[in-house]
Formats: C-alpha cells, sequence, structure tokens
C-alpha cells in the first residue's frame, strides 16, 4: 500500500495539481460522503485518503483553488464533491509534511428524518362554527446502514406551527411521537404540516388535510317529491369529493316499488340521465337542501317518472 501511495502522488505532482484531474460524472446520490484515514501534504493542496469501504484502492482527494476532488476506486474518474466540505478539512490541511500523523476523519452522508401527521378526514358542508380535532404526529430517526450515517438528531419538531419536545429519540433507530390539537373552521379547508428538522439541516415534512364537500343524494325514495329525510335515507349517498354531477353505478331492487333520485348541488348543472344504456327524462326540482350537519344549498332533485321495483345501472354526466 505504501508503494501504491507514493506512486499515486507522484503521479499527481507531475505537470501541475489541478491539470491531473480531470472533471468526471458528478455524484449525485451521496456528495462530501467517505469515511477515511490518511496523510496530508498542505503545501499541494493534496490529501491522501485510504477509502475504508474500498480498501484495494487510495482514495485521493485534491484542493485545487478551494475545490474538493475525489476518485472513486482506481482514480480512472474523477467527481467534483464542492467546496462545502472545506471547513470539515480543515485539520487536514495544516500538515506539511506527507508522514506528519495518521488523521481520523469522518465525513458520511446523515440520513433524512422521517414525519407523519394524521388527523385529517372529509367532512360534510357543516353550520358555521368551528370545532377542534386532535393531530397524531411522529418524527423518525433512521439508524446507519451502508455507506452512510444515522439521522442527526432533532433540531426542531414542528406540527401546526406549535414546537414539541425532541428529547427521547438519542439511539437510532427510534421515534418521537404525540398528540397535538388545532382548531378547524367548518366549511374552509385547511392544512396541518409537521416539519421535522435535524441539527445538520436535514428536513422531512408531512400534511394532514381537513376539506369539505356537499352530499351527493341517490337511490330509492317512496315519495315522487322527497323530503330532506327522503334523501337523507336514499340509500346510495356519498360525499362529492370530486365536486361534480357526474356520477355512475348500480342501484340493487329496492325493498318495495320505489321512486329513483338523484340529488347534488345546482352550482354543478344540469345532467343527462343514462338509465341500463338508455336517456330518460327525470323530472327536475330545483329546490333549498339543509344537510345533516345543517347547511343548505341549492340542489337538483331528479326522480324518476314512475316507481320500479327493479335494480338499474346509471350514468349521469
Amino acid at each position: 500500500m505504501k508503494i501504491l501511495l507514493t506512486i499515486l502522488l507522484s503521479l499527481l505532482l507531475i505537470g501541475g495539481f489541478s491539470q491531473q484531474i480531470p472533471n468526471g460524472n458528478p455524484i449525485t446520490n451521496a456528495p462530501n460522503s467517505w469515511v477515511s484515514y490518511g496523510y496530508t501534504r498542505d503545501s499541494g493542496k493534496i490529501f491522501i485518503v485510504r477509502d475504508t469501504f474500498n480498501a484495494r484502492y487510495p482514495t485521493v482527494v485534491m484542493r485545487p483553488d478551494g475545490i474538493l476532488w475525489k476518485t472513486l476506486g482506481n482514480g480512472a474518474y474523477w467527481y467534483m464533491v464542492g467546496s462545502s466540505a472545506i471547513d470539515t478539512l480543515h485539520s487536514l490541511v495544516t500538515h506539511t509534511a506527507l508522514n506528519d500523523s495518521l488523521l481520523s476523519y469522518v465525513k458520511i452522508q446523515t440520513q433524512n428524518p422521517t414525519s407523519t401527521l394524521t388527523g385529517g378526514s372529509n367532512y360534510e358542508l357543516h353550520s358555521a362554527g368551528t370545532f377542534s380535532p386532535t393531530l397524531s404526529y411522529s418524527a423518525g430517526r433512521i439508524a446507519s446502514g451502508t455507506n452512510v450515517a444515522a439521522t442527526a438528531p432533532f433540531a426542531s419538531i414542528t406540527v401546526a406551527g406549535d414546537s414539541e419536545s425532541t428529547t427521547g429519540c438519542s439511539s437510532p433507530p427510534c421515534t418521537i411521537s404525540g398528540t397535538q390539537g388545532v382548531t378547524v373552521t367548518y366549511n374552509t379547508n385547511t392544512s396541518f404540516n409537521n416539519v421535522v428538522v435535524t441539527t445538520d439541516g436535514k428536513s422531512a415534512t408531512s400534511t394532514t388535510n381537513f376539506n369539505f364537500y356537499s352530499t351527493y343524494y341517490r337511490g330509492y325514495v317512496s315519495s315522487s317529491s322527497p323530503s330532506d329525510a327522503d334523501l337523507f335515507a336514499a340509500g346510495y349517498n356519498f360525499l362529492n369529493t370530486s365536486n361534480s354531477k357526474a356520477t355512475s353505478g348500480t342501484l340493487s331492487n329496492p325493498s318495495s316499488s320505489s321512486y329513483i333520485v338523484f340529488a347534488y348541488p345546482s352550482r354543478f348543472g344540469t345532467a343527462t340521465i343514462t338509465i341500463g344504456g338508455l336517456v330518460v327524462s327525470y323530472t327536475l326540482t330545483v329546490r333549498s337542501v339543509t344537510n345533516q350537519s345543517g347547511y343548505t344549498e341549492n340542489y337538483n332533485v331528479y326522480v324518476s317518472p314512475f316507481a320500479t321495483s327493479s335494480g338499474v345501472s346509471f350514468v349521469l354526466n
């Protein structure tokens, strides 16, 4: 190994330092990342470093004009690491003789933290007011792996704008979890974040959402002029998260002869109704509907012109 280091150093010294290192493909997955032991010669800005992950070859890092370079493997390709590691290498550049001493140097890329946040959901449009749900959060550190270091300690955990404790996760892999109360205004779509930041500046963010939608009523009713209560009991209702008049599916046989109904907010416009593959005409009534959460808006209420005892396939668009 000493013979190999000597030969490699001699090759670098011939013809000037900066000209000996062509620019290869940049490192994209783990810049400034290696574990090494080495010797240094400051006058030429050359660092001879043995790579403990590839002990067969030395790794040479050169800093001409403040730029760091690194070779992977046998030196056939060189990579610009950048200048961000110069401060870390400061202890190396104080040595002036190649055999001054054996230096310990650790510079491994740390892993990102993890972040989770739950508690949000979809809700029916509601009468005015607020409510106070509870969010559940976690922040995690990942253990070291091949050529990567464990996640650095937490610098901050911020949930819905509130600072949470960062203690209790000293030995990765580990997780800090907890709850955070928030206030949500009805009918206002709202997002909350869990932002986890480590002492080396890495971060992870997770989000939970509170969204509000109208209800799409569809199914069977006993009257050709259904009340709000009849709509609530139609049997195939759903939150209209697509905010659209379009819907399709199958209604199974009703328990007794009943009228088919489709009702959605009038703001989505009129619909074309297809039953069993045929376009049909349903009776349309535009009227105010107050849902089960106390929210009132105008609905297009379509009712079949006659009662049926059979199930149907349907398409509205």
